[in-house]
């Protein structure tokens, strides 16, 4: 796994709330040295973008460090 560079998560609706925990995050980073972004697809919950949003950033600089920047991503349609 130490190779994988970009991950793209298909989310079933009402499921992306599962994946926004940072501490899972990590152990991801960590076996993949060389991730540079990590894309989740779902379904627009329009209440929810704003908050779906800050959290994505919140994931992508807890994720990143000075050597690395990871870009962390939701795309809804």
């Amino acid at each position: 796994m130490t190779n994988i560079q970009c991950i793209h998560i298909i989310i079933n609706p009402g499921s992306i709330e599962k994946l926004l925990d940072i501490n899972e995050w990590k152990s991801l980073v960590t076996g993949c040295r060389k991730l540079k972004k990590v894309i989740l697809h779902g379904k627009r919950n329009m209440s929810q973008d704003e908050k779906l949003k800050q959290k994505a950033l919140e994931i992508q600089n807890q994720m990143s460090n000075e050597k690395r920047k990871i870009e962390f991503e939701i795309k809804l349609k």
